[in-house]
């Protein structure tokens, strides 16, 4: 399915809604892109890929994270293998899972996201920096800073739960919390465009704004016939007994 047509309009939530008519339709490749380059990524014994779940581009290198592996490599803009960033194990400077990586490109350092536990900090050539733990036991699947903050969604535990977190960097202090979602997480939630902070939600159609003070409901997908939120698919917790239904 392609969008064919886009019309922008004030929607009853006071922001704008998107609204979008699906069709098959054929669309040329210089419609959306101006060119593209083939990068093959260097293969040696220390930087076999097996699932990429998350590239970051910046400054020239790419900053891969492999989900399958649950290992983070750089590789420089030729796709040469430079090194892998951290270390698994259940020792100090290590950790034993990861849910995403980040760059602050602010501070022009990356984080490696343990869920549980912690998160770990290294310089952009992959050198530890420090490893911090968080202030609670929440799932956290993502960061991703902003300004002088960090965005953290979190899976709920409940339908109480808040999933959005602001923590300041330097002490792990949460700021604000914000928005009760469906339980099922999206590590590529947050994106920055224009020098905002915007986070699409789960398995629904509105997009929000995320500041440290607030976060705004600014536009919402209308697909007309195809809408559907999570609780259509069975994906929120029971009012029950607060179970997970998959």
């Amino acid at each position: 399915f392609l969008f064919t047509s886009c019309v922008q309009e004030r929607g009853n939530l006071n922001c704008y809604t998107l609204s979008v008519d699906l069709k098959n339709s054929s669309l040329q490749y210089s419609d959306v892109f101006s060119g593209a380059e083939v990068i093959p990524l260097e293969t040696t014994d220390s930087s076999l890929i097996v699932y990429p779940f998350e590239v970051i581009e910046h400054k020239g290198y790419f900053y891969l994270y492999d989900l399958h592996l649950i290992k983070a490599f750089i590789f420089d803009e030729k796709g040469k293998f430079v090194r892998q960033i951290g270390n698994k194990g259940q020792g100090p400077r290590e950790y034993t899972w990861l849910s995403s990586i980040s760059i602050d490109k602010n501070r022009d350092v990356i984080h490696l996201i343990e869920p549980v536990n912690n998160y770990l900090t290294y310089t952009l050539d992959g050198n530890f920096i420090e490893q911090k733990k968080y202030p609670d036991d929440n799932d956290y699947q993502c960061f991703y800073p902003f300004d002088n903050y960090m965005a953290a969604w979190s899976i709920p535990s409940s339908n109480d739960s808040d999933c959005i977190y602001i923590f300041n960097p330097e002490t792990m202090e949460v700021l604000n919390k914000y928005y009760r979602g469906p339980a099922l997480a999206v590590s590529q939630g947050f994106h920055y465009y224009k020098d905002n902070l915007y986070y699409h939600e789960n398995m629904g159609n509105n997009v929000y704004q995320v500041t440290k003070d607030s976060l705004k409901l600014v536009y919402q997908w209308d697909f007309g016939k195809e809408n559907f939120v999570a609780s259509d698919l069975d994906l929120t917790f029971k009012d029950e007994n607060k179970e997970h239904e998959y």
